[in-house]
């Protein structure tokens, strides 16, 4: 009700969520014609007003990500009548969100290359090595928080996609840093749907950036795992 009524005074606003779990607020900013940038809090303890004014003052630049998917509404979600996660987290929900998994914005922006990968054929086992090169292409220097997700084969059990990586980095304006990631066996594996733990053959796609893939079909770089095999669970 506060922020239906500070909207309407048509002015911009930064709004602070404090909260221990997601609060979805699109309801009522949607109807809101001036500019409002979200700041979510959780519960920032006894300096978190020192690190809010750092915030909002640009001594510090936000770079954090959503640990968590803030759905548009508990309706979307299917009925918890067991501990089925189809359907649920950013792994397996396939419907439009009001934030997904891993979003956050900066004062900064940044551009990556595509994925380079130790091999496009990997046999099952094997470990794999990507990277990526990121560079900062704002004015200001910030941190960067780089996430690599994994999109499996589409079969069943399979999650659309997993983040499988997750560096901070600090970079100048203009500056370009080479930012790895080495991906174990166990990484390459999942679960299906009779509980069975393997790396499975197939073709996958990797994707580095600073959030979700929008389209998981295209997105990223694809290699091929070649054969099989059942790890422990």
């Amino acid at each position: 009700i506060l922020l239906s009524a500070l909207g309407k005074l048509n002015k911009p606003m930064i709004v602070g969520i404090t909260s221990g779990s997601p609060v979805a607020t699109g309801s009522v900013t949607s109807q809101i014609a001036a500019p409002v940038a979200l700041l979510q809090l959780w519960y920032p303890g006894e300096e978190g007003g020192h690190a809010l004014a750092n915030l909002l003052t640009g001594h510090s630049s936000p770079s954090g990500r959503l640990p968590v998917t803030v759905y548009r509404s508990a309706d979307d979600l299917p009925a918890f009548t067991d501990y089925a996660i189809i359907h649920r987290t950013y792994r397996y929900f396939d419907g439009p969100v009001e934030f997904p998994f891993g979003f956050g914005l900066g004062y900064a922006s940044f551009r990556y290359s595509a994925p380079e990968l130790s091999t496009r054929s990997l046999p099952a086992g094997q470990p794999l090595h990507v990277q990526t090169t990121v560079t900062n292409t704002g004015r200001s220097e910030a941190d960067e928080v780089v996430e690599l997700y994994l999109i499996p084969p589409q079969v069943a059990g399979a999650p659309r996609l997993a983040l499988q990586g997750l560096r901070r980095v600090h970079l100048k304006a203009g500056e370009s840093r080479i930012v790895p990631f080495d991906l174990t066996p166990r990484q390459l594996s999942f679960v299906d749907a009779n509980g069975v733990r393997a790396i499975r053959a197939g073709i996958y796609r990797v994707v580095a950036g600073g959030a979700q893939p929008e389209d998981l079909t295209h997105a990223g770089v694809s290699f091929e795992i070649t054969g099989e095999m059942q790890l422990e669970p």
